[in-house]
């Protein structure tokens, strides 16, 4: 699975297949401000248990990942859902098939 820093490979919006490093993950709730990513799983700080927990199923659509790309000063960041990502790229450029939770 995937974690922040991992190089993946995703389908871009104008549909072309690219390369990118996992920066951050996010949501577009405002109860998941402080967010991390294990083994592929989204998760978020939970102030009423004081840990991180994982994002409930119903509101996984809202998670989404910003994945840099390019090199340089041509540096580009682009934010995807978990979905969209393809594979795990290794860093000698094995491929591994991904299932996101």
């Amino acid at each position: 699975m995937f974690n922040i820093n991992d190089t993946v490979s995703y389908e871009s919006a104008d549909g072309t297949l690219r390369n990118g490093t996992i920066l951050e993950v996010s949501s577009d709730m405002d109860s998941y401000e402080d967010m991390k990513l294990k083994d592929g799983t989204p998760m978020y700080w939970s102030k009423k248990t004081k840990k991180y927990v994982p994002v409930k199923e119903k509101n996984i659509n809202t998670v989404y990942l910003a994945v840099s790309y390019g090199k340089g000063i041509n540096v580009k960041t682009d934010y995807i859902f978990m979905n969209e990502i393809r594979e795990l790229v290794g860093s000698n450029g094995e491929r591994e098939a991904v299932s996101v939770t």
